[in-house]
């Protein structure tokens, strides 16, 4: 599945694909779904929760581009989905420095690193699990201290 963070740009990804070699199915041109498509390009707004839903994994490509910034991490993580990062996550250091440190998500330097990891993770079912339980848990805990905070500033305002 490639979702890019800005639909008009389908049909740029759409013929990087191609290019590729790789049959992709289009959500943009309600193309069907079929076994015979390798990629799955969800060129439209609004359903990243559905599609995190059904991913064993995230790979967030924009932390691989520089001046990008990469995407926030807790979308796939309250879904318990773990998340690959590359290392451009400047407009999320934080999230993604608390999530390296659970092991909620993971980093690559690089493509090697990348393909390294998801083979891995492939691999091992149950290494995934143990990512997603901690992508999961540690986006709980972000609920949570909103609200603490919330609870803190609503007496606060006058009603």
């Amino acid at each position: 599945m490639v979702a890019p963070r800005h639909p008009e740009r389908g049909d740029e990804v759409a013929e990087h694909l191609t290019a590729l070699g790789l049959n992709l199915c289009r959500r943009s041109t309600q193309d069907t779904l079929t076994s015979s498509h390798q990629v799955y390009l969800a060129d439209t707004l609004g359903e990243m929760g559905l599609l995190y839903a059904w991913a064993d994994l995230a790979v967030m490509g924009g932390s691989f581009v520089p001046g990008i910034g990469g995407h926030n991490p807790l979308e796939p993580a309250r879904l318990g989905v773990p998340v690959i990062a590359g290392p451009y996550v400047f407009n999320a250091a934080d999230l993604y420095d608390e999530m390296l440190d659970m092991v909620g998500a993971i980093s690559a330097r690089d493509e090697g690193d990348l393909t390294r990891h998801l083979k891995g993770l492939i691999a091992n079912p149950h290494i995934r699990r143990r990512l997603a339980d901690a992508a999961l848990a540690y986006a709980a805990r972000q609920g949570s201290a909103r609200e603490v905070v919330m609870g803190a500033i609503l007496p606060l305002i006058d009603a």
